[in-house]
């Protein structure tokens, strides 16, 4: 069985517990945006509030069934009021996404 490090238990003992997402987005042009879902600042690098929706990762089974294996899936909605980017933009681009609780880093894909 495994055992739960102090962090991870001083978490779950929490009533209220404070979750950001934060996005390290390079697009094929090597720019790279650093987004969040509300502003904040990780690591001395400033996140801007520019992701307005975003449901979560959905990570799918690591096994074949009938020869094929889902991708896992990842969707966001950027703000673009002014339709500066487009969908070509992010073309063989790459997305780092981090998952903090509590200013605490959990999780990174």
């Amino acid at each position: 069985m495994r055992s739960l490090t102090d962090l991870q238990t001083n978490l779950l003992t929490k009533t209220y517990k404070s979750a950001i997402w934060l996005f390290d987005i390079t697009d094929a042009n090597s720019n790279t945006y650093y987004w969040s879902t509300r502003e904040y600042t990780y690591n001395s690098t400033t996140y801007s509030f520019n992701i307005v929706d975003f449901p979560g990762i959905t990570l799918n089974r690591d096994q074949s069934e009938a020869g094929i294996i889902a991708p896992n899936e990842v969707k966001i909605e950027i703000g673009n009021k002014d339709n500066t980017y487009t969908a070509d933009d992010f073309v063989d681009g790459s997305v780092l996404i981090y998952l903090l609780i509590d200013d605490n880093l959990i999780a990174k894909w």
